[in-house]
């Protein structure tokens, strides 16, 4: 059994992971990321062999597993400005589209 949680360090520099290798980059929090993942997995196995004779044998293997990653992305939320009355969304040309 496997439980791993990591966040993300987004441009972490050489010298500041190397002096913590679990540190995020600084503006991370300020920005408002929380790029991260979780994993958990299970795995187990069996092999079982039979001699045959000096120079033949069976052999079987089964493996059974399962991986749950749930993973979150750093990108930004587009800013809401009110022009007019009217909102327009300065982060994407549409709310409902990334491009």
């Amino acid at each position: 059994y496997v439980k791993i949680h990591a966040d993300d360090p987004m441009g972490l520099e050489r010298k500041d992971w190397q002096a913590n290798p679990k540190q995020i980059a600084p503006y991370v929090k300020k920005w408002g990321f929380n790029a991260r993942k979780d994993i958990e997995q299970t795995q187990t196995g069996i092999t079982w062999f039979k001699p045959i004779n000096d120079q033949h044998e069976l052999y079987a293997m089964a493996y059974l597993g399962n991986r749950q990653v749930t993973q979150y992305q750093s990108i930004p939320q587009g800013q809401v400005v009110v022009e007019n009355g009217k909102p327009v969304y300065t982060g994407q040309k549409s709310p409902k589209h990334a491009g």
